[in-house]
């Protein structure tokens, strides 16, 4: 059901397209925000308005004086929002859509979308023109993998108290959690990563991205034993992690698919999925207390470096083939 065709969205779009919560699922770079674009132009062609996407900036206080002017008469006119300096997340506007990215958010979701959720009726459902014409607008979410458990639950009670009223798109790497998986149909998006060809094109040099960063770690970690001298190592690679602001579902399943593909022993990949499966919250829309965020990782490096070492008998075997070479 990808939007490859511009026929497609077209035909969806008469059957009642934008009446759908829909949740199109993908890997990373697979295009899955381009055919949401694609989706929303086609909608607004349906409504006949134009469809012209807008860059602003929300916060809570942008919430607060948004309200105050949607209880004015005359002077509420299309909206025309001015970002301030410091202020809020990106986030896009069209007479359609208002379009949030909650890998933006920096764990934060819960609280923007409970501003975002206080608007509703004051422009999010409505968008009142010059000419006063009324058009219901769809939220839509980037990376909605990455919702809190806390945002999970609003957004099903804003979806069973405004049932009708609100549809929301979302875009994700991994299905929705069970609270909200009744509420969208799934669009899957197949395809590879086309994030890192156009970045080595417009910025040239060699870029790594993360699935061939975690296929490194894990070749290079299956050549080690586990000592105690390697805990520093482990906390330099949670701090590399974390200040590159990779999150806990990714990290889990960049590891996941490492293993996987990787031509290691079948002992110590099961092994190593064995730990991983007993990590807790590694699902889409699951919460890691901030809390235990450090502890956590430290506890699942410490895991994958003792599945992933290298055995006695592997030790034992790489020396004996390294005198033989002498």
């Amino acid at each position: 059901m990808a939007f490859e065709a511009a026929s497609k969205p077209l035909v969806l779009f008469h059957l009642g397209m934008d009446d759908l919560n829909l949740i199109w699922i993908g890997q990373r770079g697979t295009g899955k925000q381009t055919q949401i674009h694609k989706a929303l132009a086609h909608v607004a062609q349906g409504r006949g308005v134009h469809f012209q996407i807008r860059k602003s900036t929300w916060s809570t206080e942008t919430n607060k004086r948004l309200q105050r002017e949607s209880e004015q008469t005359e002077a509420q006119q299309d909206e025309t929002e001015t970002p301030q300096q410091g202020e809020g997340i990106p986030y896009e506007t069209s007479l359609v859509h208002l379009g949030f990215d909650i890998a933006r958010m920096s764990m934060q979701d819960k609280n923007y979308i409970a501003s975002l959720l206080e608007r509703l009726g004051y422009g999010t459902e409505v968008a009142i023109g010059k000419k006063k014409q009324a058009v219901k607008r769809i939220l839509v979410f980037y990376h909605a993998h990455l919702l809190s458990h806390d945002s999970v639950l609003q957004l099903q009670m804003a979806l069973e108290q405004h049932e009708g009223s609100l549809v929301i798109w979302c875009s994700s790497e991994l299905p929705m959690p069970y609270e909200l998986v009744d509420w969208f149909v799934e669009i899957p998006v197949a395809g590879r990563d086309m994030t890192i060809p156009k970045l080595k094109q417009q910025y040239g040099g060699t870029l790594t991205d993360w699935s061939t960063y975690f296929d490194e770690l894990v070749a290079a970690w299956s050549k080690k034993p586990m000592t105690l001298g390697r805990i520093q190592e482990i906390r330099d690679w949670v701090y590399f992690c974390l200040q590159r602001n990779l999150r806990w579902q990714e990290v889990t399943h960049y590891l996941l698919e490492s293993i996987l593909q990787s031509r290691l022993p079948i002992e110590k990949v099961q092994r190593a999925v064995a730990a991983l499966a007993r990590e807790p919250s590694t699902g889409g829309g699951q919460t890691l207390g901030s809390y235990r965020i450090p502890i956590a990782w430290e506890h699942l490096g410490i895991e994958m470096a003792s599945a992933l070492a290298q055995t006695r008998a592997e030790v034992s075997t790489s020396l004996a083939t390294v005198i033989l070479n002498a």
